[in-house]
């Protein structure tokens, strides 16, 4: 029977989610036993192998038991030990998904939150910024998550702008600043997280959209590492990283929501009507408003024009099409309302920064 020792922080969201994962590799291979510790216990103790949330900067935790030859497999990118083998999450690809996600609601302005201290950071920072330069975006805003100063920061921004945060607590503290600054999340404020924790994305008041990782998959991968390790085999060569899973949209990156309940009502029937389009004019006397009123409650409510908003939205559909159905560029133009190809193309490569055809190429790689 071979003794595992798990610190993996358990009450927290991240430790509950990878012992799934552990424990089926625990069951598939037989003859483990498995103890959870809050830290590691280092005297008078002697176990086969230890999965744990290590960081360079505690390294007496980890050090008596390396140097009885005792293996260790790491969980944490955040300052992950340098001679200790980790699973981790191939955060360069969040970061490429989260530039996606906010470019396709319709943001062209960003920020990141930044913390300097993680590793996980600045490679999530590096996939962001440079899938934002290859879809010819402009570069983002780097913050950290200190209130005071992202409320300076946000009132001073430009806005709508598109906020990606390295993780769920740290967007909370950005919907923090944003509420005591007044600043209205999505319509102002897009704001995206990482790791899905239900408890930090619901209780949000405007609750909040976030990647998906594959915590339960990397808790099996890390004790298939482990197992090798302690069957004798040498450690991986290299970081063992896997992608996101998805994205969970919710209300917090929906660039569609307003406060204006009327604007609400003509986002919703432009993007229901966006393939037959009727004009403004029409969609004023479905909501028994003037044209003229209407205009100026949608320039208020979303600092666009009608027309600029019906655009976006057709654009974002566009994306949506050529990312999940195999149409031609012609098919998607006509399903969104625009019989003109060519004008199709110009307008998606000015929203995205790529032309249907080299999007449509790049996601079917």
């Amino acid at each position: 029977m071979k003794t595992v020792y798990l610190t993996l922080y358990v009450d927290t969201m991240i430790g509950r989610e990878v012992l799934p994962g552990i424990a089926r590799y625990a069951r598939e291979q037989g003859g483990w036993s498995l103890q959870a510790f809050p830290h590691l216990p280092l005297k008078d103790q002697d176990p086969d192998g230890v999965i744990g949330i290590f960081s360079e900067g505690e390294r007496d935790r980890f050090n008596e038991l390396l140097a009885k030859g005792v293996p260790l497999v790491c969980l944490s990118g955040f300052d992950p030990p340098k001679n200790i083998p980790l699973v981790s999450h191939d955060d360069e690809a969040v970061g490429a998904m989260a530039a996606d996600h906010l470019i396709e609601k319709g943001y062209r302005r960003f920020a990141f939150i930044h913390d300097p201290r993680a590793t996980t950071s600045g490679l999530r920072k590096k996939g962001f910024q440079q899938r934002l330069a290859e879809r010819k975006m402009p570069e983002p805003q780097i913050w950290e998550a200190k209130k005071e100063q992202l409320k300076q920061a946000l009132a001073e921004a430009e806005k709508p702008i598109g906020v990606f945060a390295i993780n769920d607590k740290r967007a909370r503290i950005v919907e923090n600043a944003c509420r005591e600054a007044r600043i209205h999340i999505p319509s102002k404020v897009g704001l995206l997280g990482v790791d899905n924790d239900t408890i930090e994305c619901e209780l949000c008041p405007v609750p909040l959209s976030s990647i998906v990782l594959q915590f339960a998959q990397s808790g099996w991968e890390a004790a298939r590492v482990l197992d090798e390790l302690m069957r004798g085999k040498s450690p991986p060569k290299s970081v063992l990283r896997l992608p996101p899973l998805r994205l969970e949209e919710r209300l917090s990156t929906d660039a569609l929501w307003v406060e204006d309940a009327i604007v609400r009502q003509a986002l919703a029937r432009m993007k229901a009507t966006m393939h037959q389009w009727a004009g403004v004019e029409h969609l004023a006397r479905e909501l028994s408003i003037s044209k003229r009123m209407l205009e100026i409650r949608f320039r208020k409510a979303t600092g666009a024009t009608i027309h600029q908003k019906l655009q976006e939205i057709r654009m974002e559909e566009a994306s949506r099409l050529l990312r999940e159905e195999r149409l031609t560029v012609t098919e998607t133009a006509e399903r969104i309302g625009m019989m003109d190809t060519n004008r199709f193309s110009q307008v998606f490569q000015t929203h995205t920064g790529q032309t249907p055809t080299s999007f449509r190429r790049e996601i079917r790689k």
